[in-house]
């Protein structure tokens, strides 16, 4: 479960759009329970929906990750 607070740009968010996550675009306010969420899909088409307090339940934030690791041993590492 999310909080509306949590609907960031850049965040990944499930329960918004059925069977799919989508990339925060841009967030309005419109008072303290309800915001217009701009998003994208994974085809890249965006559009927007009215979201209230009641639909905290559905709405999920993937963890931010990142898109790649530097842990790997160093002095394993050789330019060929």
């Amino acid at each position: 479960m999310a909080r509306l607070e949590d609907l960031t740009p850049g965040a990944r968010v499930t329960g918004v759009v059925a069977g799919q996550s989508v990339t925060v675009v841009q967030v309005q306010w419109h008072g303290t329970a309800a915001l217009t969420l701009t998003y994208r899909d994974d085809t890249g088409q965006t559009d927007a929906q009215l979201l209230y307090r009641s639909d905290e339940a559905t709405l999920g934030v993937a963890a931010a990750g990142r898109a790649w690791s530097l842990t790997a041993d160093g002095s394993l590492f050789r330019l060929v």
